[in-house]
């Protein structure tokens, strides 16, 4: 019994810290920054670096002499005849000789070296750029995650708005039933009245019931974002009114150039560039030295171990291949590319002219949504000073039910315009962080 005490002891550690590590404090950027680390097509993307690098050092090896092992048994069950001249032929009695061996066996190693080939420079030059453009892919993957992350962690703290003035509008309708219930007592309501007012809460209880729904999900969804287990606890941190407006609504006057679209089409640009001058460099010669060394043997039979049959085998030299009809092909090959020169041209202009009417967008609905939030905001403020105001009128009997129900519509249209503009203000924010390359 001791020891099943010790060990549950000694296992206690274990599980403290294994619930610690189920519950979160997280801020957005805790958020976005766990997200990152975490999610498996952030980390499925950033092997494209190391296959771009690898791709780098293969382009780079095609320098390495080619060195190879060759090995060949021919078998010859007909020797070709040969006519050899009537002087010959006096000699060996016929004009019909099958000169050869039926065993022909070779074993060697053959060398190439290049010497000049003017696309390998050019090819490594391109896997460079293609390592670039992947590295910026990437940032620009991480950027699209990271708005997805802010959009799921915005939505719980708009779930958890929509969630808390549903439990006040619902707090509300049950201090109305209960004041209507006195008025019912004492013989000033009427029935009807009552069970009215008893209707409205149970409206209000389920909307507040959807409004929690719609947060756990919300928070459910956020956890898929930053892929933790669901049953992890999180705390939010952040609230919509802490993480405030940007504190520069001047963009830097070079963000239209360090956007990773616009980036990605300069680099695009620049390998096309690589491309045109590798496929016109195909229209010049290379030059390889080659070499070549083996052993002969020949015979009629597969004696390999008597040396007396073999005999070496080697030569040196240069291979220069000139391409001549390639080039009629290599000529629309050219043209193709120059054409994707011409193409990718005119999609970066038009891209900066989109980034700069996107920043500019953006700026003027955060402006804006910022500018109704903070109305709306007012208003909702002003809406529970009326009810405070109203709730003590009503108590003191200046008021009937119906009349405050008049009030709880504005009130209730004052929370949806409240809600609208918060949600049209995260919205505008993320964009405008998006635009401005905040991320």
């Amino acid at each position: 019994m001791k020891k099943i005490i010790l060990i549950a002891f000694a296992f206690l550690p274990l599980f403290g810290k294994a619930q610690v590590q189920q519950k979160m404090n997280l801020s957005l950027q805790e958020a976005i920054q766990l997200g990152l680390q975490n999610r498996y097509d952030v980390k499925s993307k950033s092997f494209n670096a190391y296959l771009a690098k690898n791709k780098i050092s293969s382009k780079k090896k095609v320098w390495i002499p080619d060195l190879s092992a060759e090995g060949n048994i021919q078998y010859n069950t007909q020797l070709r005849t040969t006519i050899v001249p009537k002087s010959f032929a006096a000699m060996a009695g016929t004009n019909e000789l099958k000169l050869g061996a039926k065993n022909v066996s070779s074993f060697g190693l053959s060398l190439n070296q290049p010497l000049f080939q003017p696309g390998i420079n050019t090819d490594v030059k391109i896997a460079k750029a293609n390592l670039a453009l992947q590295n910026e892919k990437i940032k620009g993957d991480k950027i699209d995650v990271k708005n997805a992350i802010a959009k799921a962690y915005f939505d719980v703290l708009l779930k958890q708005l929509q969630f808390k003035i549903a439990k006040e509008e619902e707090q509300r309708f049950f201090t109305y039933k209960q004041l209507v219930h006195g008025e019912l007592t004492n013989g000033v309501a009427i029935k009807n009245e009552y069970l009215r007012a008893k209707l409205d809460e149970k409206n209000a209880q389920i909307k507040t019931q959807t409004m929690q729904q719609n947060y756990l999900l919300a928070l459910h969804y956020l956890k898929y974002q930053i892929n933790v287990p669901p049953h992890t606890k999180i705390s939010l941190t952040d609230s919509i009114g802490k993480i405030d407006l940007i504190k520069n609504l001047q963009p830097p006057s070079d963000i239209v150039e360090n956007r990773t679209e616009i980036k990605q089409l300069k680099l695009k640009k620049r390998e096309n560039k690589l491309r045109l001058k590798r496929v016109r460099q195909n229209a010049l010669p290379s030059i390889s030295f080659v070499g070549y060394y083996a052993q002969l043997y020949q015979n009629d039979n597969f004696r390999y171990t008597e040396s007396k049959w073999w005999s070496p085998q080697s030569y040196l030299g240069l291979k220069i291949d000139i391409p001549i009809t390639a080039n009629f092909s290599n000529k629309n090959n050219i043209q193709t590319q120059e054409i994707k020169e011409k193409q990718l041209g005119m999609t970066l202009k038009q891209r900066k002219s989109d980034v700069r009417f996107q920043i500019q967008k953006a700026r003027t609905d955060l402006e804006n949504a910022q500018e109704n939030r903070n109305t709306a905001k007012k208003n909702y403020d002003l809406s529970q000073r009326i009810y405070k105001n109203q709730q003590q009128q009503f108590k003191l009997g200046a008021f009937d039910y119906n009349k405050l129900l008049d009030t709880e519509k504005s009130m209730h249209k004052s929370e949806e315009n409240y809600i609208q503009a918060v949600y049209k203000y995260i919205r505008a924010k993320i964009a405008y962080w998006k635009a401005v390359g905040e991320w």
